[in-house]
């Protein structure tokens, strides 16, 4: 094998042995990397604009006939024709989307790994991580409707429902089940939200629990919303087109996540981010820019490696059966041009041996 071949396979190791490395110290190093490579920053007046303008900037959202299929889908559990035909008589978005959360969150107390249910359908009953539960509300809120996004802190994933009376982001916690309230009672988006803890004005959350929760919920609650530090990153994705994504997933079921997820965003089908850049994040955009520009050198090396080590092994495949087909070629040549010659040469001692094998019988 070439050098060529030996480098490409020691920058694959080399780079491959790196991201496990970091995905063992740091176990949301991907999550990371994927909120580093495909976002965009805006302001404040970027992030919180009306669903239409989200629109024509290109927010990806499940096709029509998509939405009729996983309707038809949900048709067919028991209960679940009634229940959505409830969504819908409830003209206040903001009271059907706490309707619809009310119906699906396990309020935290039943969490598990992020897409231990793979089918989206059986993550309507049983969710697992915040982000299992978004995209079930997102699903569901979608088919009844609501103009909703799905937002994140740099500690939990939250969505947002489109308040068509006050015209403004409303968030709500489809896992925990809640609203955030400022003082004088009026609900919050997540960047007002994240503005209260920066600034340390009381938020009161308003939940819609049937009962007080255990100490365990409370505590994930008070990591997740007390502190300023979790809130000094925001982001909300690009898209709802969660039912797109489940069938891209779906047909890469065999592949790793990571695989999976990079495929989607090469299709065009995962949708990307963006990121508040504002005052009080502003220091950050430049270690934001590094961190970027950092991973994709990476990528485009490791991909140059990937395409390239494949592309030295079989060259140095071939160029060793030429060299053995030209030796092979340049020896029947000598062959032919010794012609009887060589036969003769190649007779004689033998027939030595045969003569001196004689005289020794006789």
């Amino acid at each position: 094998m070439g050098w060529i071949s030996l480098a490409c396979g020691a920058l694959l190791v080399a780079v491959a042995g790196g991201v496990l490395a970091l995905q063992a110290t740091t176990p949301d190093v991907l999550v990371r990397a994927r909120a580093v490579l495909f976002t965009e920053y805006v302001t404040p007046t970027g992030f919180d604009v009306d669903p239409a303008t989200l629109d024509a900037a290109g927010f990806r959202v499940d096709d029509v006939e998509t939405q009729r299929q996983f309707r038809r889908g949900l048709d067919s559990l028991p209960g679940w024709r009634e229940r959505l035909a409830a969504f819908e008589r409830i003209e206040d978005p903001v009271a059907r989307a706490q309707t619809i959360v009310a119906t699906i969150s396990t309020y935290g107390e039943r969490r598990r790994e992020c897409g231990t249910e793979p089918r989206l359908i059986d993550r309507l009953t049983r969710p697992g991580c915040c982000s299992d539960h978004s995209e079930a509300f997102i699903a569901l809120a979608r088919v009844v409707g609501l103009s909703v996004r799905e937002v994140h802190s740099d500690a939990h994933t939250v969505s947002e429902v489109w308040d068509t009376r006050s015209r403004h982001w409303v968030m709500i916690d489809p896992m925990f089940g809640l609203f955030a309230r400022d003082a004088t009672g009026r609900r919050l988006s997540l960047t007002e939200l994240r503005a209260a803890r920066l600034e340390g004005q009381p938020v009161q959350l308003e939940s819609f629990h049937p009962g007080p929760f255990g100490p365990a919920v409370a505590e994930a609650l008070h990591n997740v919303y007390d502190a300023p530090t979790p809130f000094t990153h925001v982001r909300f994705t690009f898209g709802t087109n969660v039912l797109a994504e489940e069938s891209l997933r779906q047909r890469l079921s065999f592949a790793p996540k990571v695989v999976a997820r990079l495929t989607g965003y090469a299709l065009g089908i995962t949708p990307t981010y963006r990121t508040l850049v504002d005052s009080a994040d502003r220091a950050s955009v430049g270690r934001f820019t590094a961190e970027r520009d950092g991973a994709w050198a990476l990528l485009i090396i490791a991909g140059f490696g990937a395409a390239l080590w494949p592309a030295s092994v079989a060259t140095d495949l071939f160029r060793r059966r030429t060299v053995a087909r030209a030796a092979g070629r340049s020896a029947r040549m000598a062959m032919a041009t010794a012609g009887p010659a060589a036969e003769r040469l190649m007779r004689e001692p033998r027939a030595g041996r045969r003569y001196r094998a004689g005289s020794k019988r006789s």
